[in-house]
């Protein structure tokens, strides 16, 4: 930073979030370290001001694509009574050959989740955990020197009835993998995140409509 004065503050935000002030040498130099970016575009914004009050600013945008994330796929919009389906994909170089995961969901709007794995994904273990309401601990292990091939890949579908709602609504949709593994069995510690997502619900169109077939069912 310069002036023709002299600089009396800096600060800076990211992603329209404040984070505070930056610390200036005597060259009006700074810098951040442990900066942790978001998946995709993430808008990094600095503000300066002299002694007389003015401010000058300014911002870069920074695209952070990482080497594996887990994410969820297109969720199709689902009435009341329906069953929606929840895709969970993961884009890699290749190379996972085995993972732990967790889905989060709403249980006061989804319900009876059913989770099936992708021809891919089928190895040694495969394993669903539903004693929680509201997750899904699910893991893989496709064994031996078998991966995952490098791309966008389907891991699994999960199924679910969608409840009554009182009124149109997205309800959220988290992912947390809790471990990534090489066919080593080394874990992957960087360059690797998740991405949650939503299930758009709506209202029955047909009062009594319990099964959301747009009828009434004698």
């Amino acid at each position: 930073m310069s002036d023709n004065g002299s600089v009396s503050g800096a600060s800076w935000s990211l992603n329209g979030k404040d984070q505070g002030k930056l610390a200036l040498n005597a060259s009006g130099e700074f810098s951040v370290s442990g900066l942790n970016l978001g998946y995709g575009a993430n808008e990094i914004a600095v503000k300066a001001l002299d002694e007389a009050g003015n401010a000058g600013t300014s911002s870069v945008s920074v695209t952070w694509s990482p080497e594996r994330t887990l994410k969820i796929g297109t969720v199709l919009e689902r009435q009341e009574g329906q069953g929606v389906e929840i895709p969970i994909e993961l884009e890699s170089q290749g190379g996972v050959s085995s993972m732990t995961f967790v889905l989060k969901y709403d249980p006061v709007y989804l319900a009876e989740p059913e989770l099936v794995w992708s021809s891919e994904m089928l190895g040694v273990l495969n394993s669903v955990n539903t004693s929680v309401v509201g997750e899904l601990k699910c893991a893989f292990s496709l064994g031996g020197s078998k991966s995952v091939s490098g791309g966008a890949r389907l891991v699994s579908k999960v199924a679910f009835r969608v409840r009554s709602i009182p009124e149109e609504l997205e309800s959220a949709l988290g992912l947390e993998v809790l471990e990534m593994a090489d066919t080593d069995g080394n874990t992957f510690e960087a360059s690797t995140t998740a991405v949650g997502g939503g299930a758009k619900l709506q209202l029955r169109r047909v009062k009594g409509d319990n099964n959301g077939n747009d009828r009434l069912d004698v």
